[in-house]
């Protein structure tokens, strides 16, 4: 006998997408980033299309192991494993939350396995390629203090592109990462929304203040973002895109800032793709991130 979704293919794509609404709306509550909440709401969707395009139930309750293992199998075949293990974590969340829910008996994904993800070496930069690239920003032009401003920055700190790219000139509202000169600190609203006090050192705040006259005068001087453009406020893409060009003038493999910290080792060899790192403590040598 066939359930009633079963036999209304469009009734359960609706109970699905009430099921999809309920459990964004409970990771709101937890407290989870915007952001967070879009991966997870892509990945639940992804995985609603998959089913639906092989003919599969999208009802929850008639969703087994075996349908999911399907749908990791082609986000293998698609994405990067990561990015498969970031679908899959999301999928895993939901269909937990709908058992903790009462709205299934148990999770079909209870038993299964995440993709496994290979560990990647990154390779380090080298200290000449740093002291080439920063060579490039040397000169009194708006573009050449904001650059030599933002590289130091990675160095000094190793915020994320993301975090760096949110930071404001001045505390301007509860909540904001902003900019504090005076005590030579970034102050940063980071994920999970969890504050903390990041400090940086001495030639990056010379470095900053250099950068901040020039801004003082710059067309768009009125955004309340510290890194802007022509356009105003630079995201992440965008400092993605200073970076790679800095190196391009240098003639230096291509740069791309990390998620975490290292310090650098100038006797390390620097792959074709390098990244930035920066150091933690400062006795350790020369840092390095972007």
């Amino acid at each position: 006998m066939k359930t009633l979704t079963e036999a209304r293919p469009d009734m359960a794509s609706g109970l699905y997408k009430v099921y999809r609404d309920a459990f964004l709306r409970s990771l709101a509550a937890e407290n989870k980033s915007p952001r967070t909440i879009q991966t997870y709401g892509e990945a639940v969707d992804l995985l609603e299309a998959f089913l639906a395009g092989r003919g599969m139930p999208v009802d929850p309750s008639a969703i087994t192991r075996e349908h999911l293992t399907e749908w990791v199998n082609e986000l293998l075949d698609r994405w990067k494993a990561s990015t498969a293990l970031n679908r899959y974590r999301s999928a895993y969340r939901f269909f937990e939350y709908l058992t903790e829910a009462g709205e299934t008996t148990a999770s079909p994904m209870a038993r299964m396995k995440p993709p496994k993800v290979e560990e990647e070496e990154v390779p380090i930069v080298r200290d000449g390629d740093l002291q080439k690239l920063l060579k490039t920003c040397e000169g009194k032009l708006f573009r050449d203090r904001r650059d030599a401003a933002l590289v130091l920055a990675f160095v000094d700190t190793g915020l994320r592109v993301s975090e760096m790219s949110s930071i404001r000139v001045a505390d301007a509202a509860d909540g904001d990462s902003y900019l504090d000169l005076a005590e030579g600190v970034l102050y940063v609203v980071g994920k999970g929304k969890r504050h903390r006090r990041v400090p940086f050192g001495k030639k990056a705040r010379r470095v900053l203040d250099l950068y901040l006259f020039a801004r003082a005068k710059h067309p768009r001087a009125e955004d309340p973002f510290l890194w802007i453009g022509e356009r105003g406020r630079i995201g992440a893409s965008g400092m993605y895109q200073i970076i790679e060009k800095r190196c391009e003038q240098t003639g230096i493999p291509r740069i791309h800032p990390p998620p975490v910290q290292a310090h650098l080792r100038p006797q390390d060899a620097a792959g074709q793709h390098q990244r930035l790192r920066p150091h933690v403590p400062r006795r350790l040598a020369h840092p390095l991130n972007a």
